[in-house]
C-alpha cells in the first residue's frame, strides 16, 4: 500500500473515533463529562522538549467548574493497520503523551494487539481498545486517571448531606473523590438513576444523609452501590 493511501486509511480510522467519542460525550455516556469536555480532531500541541508542535489523532479536553485552561488531556492514537499493533508502538506513543503533558493516553485498533502489549500498557498507564464491526468500542485495558488536584477544587451540590459531626476532614481526600466524580460520573444518567432510586425508597427529601443512624446509613449504601455498579467507579467517588 503506498504512503498516499495509508493516509486515507488512517484519517478514516480517526474520523470513525472522532465521530463515536463525540456521540458519546454529547449523550453523556463516556467516562469523561461531557458538558465540561471538548474534543478536537488533528489537534496540535506544543512539546517543551522538542519546542515543536505535534498533532494528535483524536483528543478530548476537560474542563473543571469556572476554569478557561482544561484539566485533563485525553489523547486517542489511532491505528488502522493491517496487522496487530506492536509493543513499541506503545512506547512511542507514552514518549508523545509526556511530550505534550497530556494525562492520559489510549490506543484504538481494529484489529487488536501484539502479545504484551497488555503488560506494557498497564505500566504506562495506556488504555487500549478496540474498533469492532459494528464501530462499538471495545476496552481491553482501563486504567484509573491520575488524579492531578489542587486546593482550589470546588464541590457542586452533593446528593448526600454529611453530619457536621460526622465528617472527616481529610480535605485532600475529599478534593481527589470530587474530581474524580466529576470526570466519571455523566451526569444526565447519574441524575436518572438517583432520581429512580429516591422514587423507589419512597425518599421525599431531596437528599440523604449519612449519620450513624442505621436507616440512613443503608440508605446511603444501597445508593453508592447502585451507583458502583452502573458507572463502575468506587463508593467514595459516588458519595461526591
Amino acid at each position: 500500500m503506498n504512503k498516499i493511501n495509508t493516509v486515507k486509511k488512517g484519517d478514516k480510522l480517526e474520523i470513525q473515533i472522532f465521530n463515536i467519542l463525540k456521540r458519546l460525550l454529547d449523550n453523556e455516556e463516556f467516562y469523561l463529562s461531557g458538558k465540561r469536555s471538548k474534543i478536537y480532531l488533528k489537534k496540535d500541541y506544543y512539546s517543551a522538549l522538542t519546542k515543536n508542535k505535534i498533532i494528535v489523532d483524536v483528543a478530548i479536553e476537560t474542563y473543571l467548574p469556572n476554569m478557561d485552561t482544561y484539566s485533563i488531556l485525553t489523547v486517542f492514537e489511532c491505528k488502522n493497520y493491517e496487522t496487530k499493533i506492536p509493543v513499541e508502538k506503545i512506547r512511542v506513543f507514552q514518549t508523545v503523551l509526556n511530550e505534550i503533558g497530556a494525562h492520559k493516553g489510549i490506543i484504538v485498533s481494529k484489529l487488536g494487539f501484539q502479545k504484551g502489549v497488555k503488560d506494557t500498557a498497564k505500566v504506562t498507564n495506556i488504555g487500549l481498545c478496540v474498533l469492532n464491526k459494528n464501530e462499538e468500542l471495545n476496552w481491553i485495558n482501563t486504567r484509573l486517571l491520575k488524579k492531578f488536584i489542587d486546593d482550589n477544587i470546588e464541590n457542586e451540590q452533593t446528593i448526600i448531606h454529611y453530619n457536621t459531626s460526622d465528617k472527616v476532614n481529610k480535605r485532600m481526600e475529599i478534593q481527589a473523590n470530587i474530581f474524580a466524580s466529576l470526570l466519571l460520573l455523566p451526569e444526565i444518567p447519574l441524575k436518572r438513576l438517583v432520581k429512580q432510586y429516591f422514587k423507589k425508597e419512597r425518599i421525599h427529601k431531596n437528599h440523604l444523609y449519612l449519620d450513624h443512624q442505621l436507616c440512613n446509613r443503608q440508605l446511603v449504601y444501597s445508593l453508592l452501590s447502585e451507583i458502583k455498579n452502573k458507572f463502575e467507579v468506587s463508593h467514595e467517588a459516588g458519595k461526591y
